[in-house]
């Protein structure tokens, strides 16, 4: 039964980032991106980077 609750726990994060991802929201996990200042966001396509490794 420990096992399982501790099974539940580590698959829950797992789970939120994996919805997260499939929704195309995950812009905020890209190195770097949140530090660039608003011209510099402009230039990068974030739904393709976010997006590129579903296909």
């Amino acid at each position: 039964m420990a096992m399982a609750i501790a099974h539940l726990i580590i698959m829950i994060p797992f789970l939120i980032f994996a919805i997260i991802l499939s929704r195309g929201k995950g812009g905020f996990l890209l190195a770097g991106y949140n530090n660039l200042p608003e011209s510099e966001k402009e230039k990068y396509d974030e739904w393709l980077y976010v997006n590129l490794w579903q296909k």
